[in-house]
């Protein structure tokens, strides 16, 4: 290695030619290459040459420089891409000029990604690089990248660089291009940014809209892409020039459905005032006001209603619009449904009510301040309502745990020692499930620490050596329980292999007298 030349200090020179390229000392790289620098030596940073750098940062007299030594025009990072890619991408317009015009660099070189330089300049905005790029040297206005498969025309309208699309769409780019997920321009157009004057512009050149074809590979079409994130003028401006208000994607689902479930109210409005088909069932029998009661957005939720939205429809597991709205835990769109005379009492296909439902996710201030309890009181209903299972909404929360959502029906009347069909109680699902708090709540409340479910006559204490949970089968012994019921705990617990049941079985033994 020579130490005094340039290179040996540092990994492939770059180190000393990056920050004499940031400080402009141009009679410095000269005398670094006098001494034996390498024009095309790469370094720690990405695999780019001192080249590379200069064309990213701009540094037009260092680029004239280098290729006056020498330097490699079409040279590839670790990641594919040449000093045009760089130029391109921060808007250098004098050295694109230079590399392509003087010396002749790959205009449709490709990166690691498939990306050209022509990408590069349509997605960052930069118009005379792309008018040079078409004009002076050929690029493929068409080329697509690799994963995504974007043409220029869909980077420049997924950014909205209008003036770059009207370029594009002068010099015959592909209108109807589609990526790798079927998507158009005018998709792209319509979904993030929604911008608009791309848009119409999009439409005035012919962009199709109605033929099937214009949907993506999941059935999408650009109008539900405006409405999915509430671009109300480019929603509108679709529907003007002949989109399909109730036009599905593949689920199927219509542009009502997502803008309910987005919550977009003026978008909602506009789709109403189309035609928009307010009782529209998806793939899952779901109708934008079930959106709209999943996600609590209330107004949306008046608005279907007063415009006749069926408040008793049932998806195809026969949830209704409450059963939605209690399960995600939107009191008040619960509320408002109550007031418009849904049925507390439905069913799903399971013979779950929206209490159950409500249970299910631990609302506690649902059940609570939704007055569900109270109202299915008042109005006659069993708050030991059982599902198809025979499970109670008190069965469930003791599944899970929830001991206030418990303590709360109990409060209102619910039966401690309701049975399933099996005749497993809550006090056996809260002893399987490891729930001690929960277990020394319902024995203090008078829950029978005897039963015996139907099968195999188990009991709690049963359920809580099977799984061996030492602290529950202490607590049911130190209250009563009946160490000899049926087949006895303890054989269970000396079957099982783990420390955890050896401590059980020891208890039990030594409760026993054994």
């Amino acid at each position: 290695m020579n130490e005094s030349a340039p290179n040996a200090m540092y990994y492939d020179g770059l180190l000393i030619h990056k920050p004499t390229i940031r400080e402009r000392t141009l009679s410095l790289v000269r005398t670094l290459w006098n001494e034996g620098g390498a024009a095309n030596g790469r370094g720690y940073c990405a695999g780019k040459t001192p080249f590379h750098v200069a064309c990213d940062e701009g540094r037009l007299e260092v680029v004239k420089s280098l290729l006056e030594k020498g330097a490699d025009i079409d040279a590839k990072s670790n990641d594919g891409n040449t000093p045009l890619h760089f130029a391109c991408r921060k808007g250098h317009l004098e050295i694109v000029e230079l590399l392509l015009l003087e010396n002749g660099a790959e205009v449709n070189a490709k990166n690691d990604d498939g990306n050209t330089p022509l990408h590069c300049a349509c997605s960052h905005g930069h118009l005379e690089i792309v008018e040079l790029l078409l004009f002076e040297n050929g690029a493929d206005i068409d080329a697509k990248n690799y994963d995504e498969e974007f043409t220029s025309l869909h980077e420049a309208c997924d950014e909205g660089h209008l003036e770059i699309v009207e370029l594009l769409l002068k010099k015959g780019a592909d209108i109807d291009a589609k990526d790798h997920d079927g998507k158009t321009p005018l998709h792209h157009a319509c979904w993030q940014k929604g911008h608009l004057e791309i848009v119409e512009l999009l439409l005035e050149n012919g962009a199709d809209i109605i033929n099937k074809h214009t949907k993506n590979n999941d059935g999408i079409p650009p109008l539900y892409k405006a409405c999915c994130n509430g671009h109300l003028e480019s929603a509108k401006c679709l529907l003007e020039k002949g989109a399909d208000v109730n036009l599905e994607n593949n689920y199927p689902s219509t542009p009502l459905h997502i803008a309910c479930y987005n919550g977009h109210l003026k978008v909602v409005k506009m789709l109403l005032e189309n035609g928009g088909d307010i009782d529209a069932k998806n793939y899952y029998g779901n109708t934008p006001c079930h959106e709209a009661c999943y996600g609590g957005h209330l107004e949306i939720v008046m608005l279907l209603l007063e415009n006749g939205a069926d408040i008793d429809a049932k998806t195809n597991c026969g949830c209704t619009l409450l059963h939605f709205a209690c399960y995600n835990g939107q009191l008040e769109t619960a509320k408002l449904l109550l007031e418009r005379g849904a049925d507390i009492n439905a069913q799903d296909s399971f013979g779950d009510t929206s209490l159950h439902n409500a249970r299910d996710r631990g609302h506690l201030e649902i059940v609570d301040h939704l007055k569900i309890v109270e109202w299915l009181l008042d109005n006659g209903a069993d708050i030991d309502a059982k599902n198809n299972d025979g499970t109670t909404p008190l069965y469930n929360a003791c599944d899970e745990g929830r001991l206030e959502v418990v303590q709360l029906l109990f409060d209102k009347g619910a039966n401690l020692n309701a049975t399933k069909a099996d005749g497993v109680t809550a006090l056996h699902i809260a002893c399987r499930e490891g729930h001690l708090q929960l277990v020394k709540w319902l024995v203090e409340k008078g829950a029978d620490i005897t039963a015996q479910d139907r099968y195999f006559e188990k009991t709690p204490l049963h359920y809580a050596c099977d799984q061996g949970y030492l602290e529950i089968v202490k607590f049911l012994l130190d209250n009563g329980a009946d160490i000899g019921y049926g087949y006895y705990p303890l054989d269970q617990a000396c079957m099982k292999k783990s420390l955890r049941d050896s401590q059980v079985a020891s208890q039990l033994s030594s409760r026993k007298g054994c």
